[in-house]
């Protein structure tokens, strides 16, 4: 049986390959079912362009053979925004604990991530497995550049649009609505930023958008979508939108318009103009901050710089936004 001081040198027989924006992951273990499960998890981010990856990241994921432990170690307590994972610092890594017993540690640096899975994490709802490895692909990615952003993201003739906002104020009707109206989108929930050379920029994380199936009573061309598994807790389905509305996915773009919302009871939506400082206060609630402090620091300056170099503006969704999504393009402010 594995024990958490050899987990870090598993026995590996396959590997997962995945590309993000010139970051190659890999993934190895030694059980086939976590192989589905990493394969599954993986999938969604992949986008291979040909070019050299500037980075590499891996995960190595093995199974306990017998009774995991399911004492957590001695560490400080570390903040991590993800419901099933507990997070220590142990020097200088971290380690993420599901209640399982199952742990992984990373070395952010580094940019490698080990650690054993219980057999009780495969029976488990599969978003506890999801949040064990996003805790630390996160970390990972913010120690090289890229930080998580809560929104979705739009471009249409070169000026790209986010929608930051927490989970319900509409961000997937918004950008079906959009979709619809011509424009190319990045994602309905998540995207991230990074610095470039030329300004901030957004890139794609996933190409699936999680969509409540009712949405059908709007687009009869997604009816379909109630025939699909839901994602746990949730009457979501998760779905690649771009091979129903062709040619609509785009990796990148450069935001020029952030547009944060929020529901109201009024009877009629409207805009308004935000300043950069309430627009970064705003920004600021749709990250998670990194677990290292120097990292978090420029993970906020970053969102400082692209409150101050866009355009921003808050969406008060009313009543009158029930059932007519397409008026969100009414209300959309211009460059």
């Amino acid at each position: 049986m594995l024990s958490r001081d050899t987990a870090n040198n598993p026995q590996s027989s396959w590997v997962v390959s995945c590309q993000l924006h010139g970051i190659s992951i890999q993934v190895y273990g030694d059980h086939p079912e976590v192989r589905t499960y990493a394969e599954e998890f993986f999938a969604p981010m992949d986008g291979k362009d040909g070019h050299a990856p500037l980075f590499v990241l891996e995960f190595h994921l093995n199974l306990y053979d017998g009774e995991p432990d399911r004492s957590m170690p001695s560490g400080s307590k570390a903040f991590v925004q993800f419901a099933n994972v507990s997070c220590l610092k142990e020097g200088t890594l971290f380690s993420f604990h599901t209640k399982d017993g199952s742990f992984l540690k990373v070395d952010v640096e580094a940019g490698r991530t080990w650690g054993l899975l219980s057999k009780e994490l495969l029976v488990a709802p599969r978003y506890v497995f999801n949040d064990l490895l996003m805790a630390p692909l996160m970390e990972m990615l913010k120690e090289r550049g890229f930080f998580g952003l809560h929104a979705a993201a739009l471009t249409k003739e070169g000026t790209g649009y986010l929608f930051p906002g927490d989970s319900g104020t509409g961000k997937t009707t918004i950008a079906l609505s959009l979709l619809k109206n011509g424009f190319q989108y990045l994602g309905d929930d998540k995207v991230l930023l990074r610095r470039e050379d030329n300004g901030i920029a957004a890139l794609a994380f996933t190409r699936r958008f999680n969509i409540d199936p009712d949405i059908s009573l709007h687009y009869p061309e997604l009816g379909f979508l109630e025939d699909l598994n839901p994602l746990p807790g949730t009457t979501k389905r998760p779905f690649d939108i771009s091979r129903v509305y062709q040619d609509t996915f785009l990796p990148r773009c450069s935001p020029k318009l952030l547009i944060h919302q929020h529901k109201t009871s009024a009877s009629k939506s409207q805009t308004s103009r935000l300043t950069s400082n309430d627009s970064f206060a705003r920004l600021a609630n749709q990250t998670i901050p990194s677990l290292r402090k120097e990292i978090t620091e420029k993970q906020l300056q970053l969102l400082a710089d692209l409150a101050r170099g866009t355009e921003s503006h808050l969406l008060h969704i009313g009543e009158d936004l029930n059932g007519a999504p397409e008026r969100f393009l009414e209300l959309l402010p211009r460059t």
